[in-house]
């Protein structure tokens, strides 16, 4: 598995277009990439917002690691 955390700062007036375009827009392009798990998205409300991506990568990612290290 691998997950990727993301923290965002945006004027509070523009929360409920991110949030529509998040839903309407971004989530069905993300789903279809390889590996996708899941997709959350929390709002603040306040003008920050984050979130969090899960997919599974398989044994590539492990040998990638490796090779790095």
């Amino acid at each position: 598995m691998f997950a990727v955390i993301r923290h965002y700062h945006f004027n509070p007036k523009d929360s409920a277009e991110i949030d529509r375009r998040i839903r309407e827009d971004f989530v069905p392009i993300v789903k279809k990439a390889k590996g996708f798990v899941r997709y959350y998205w929390l709002d603040t409300g306040k003008g920050e917002g984050a979130s969090f991506s899960v997919f599974f990568i398989g044994l590539w990612l492990h040998y990638a690691r490796k090779a790095i290290v």
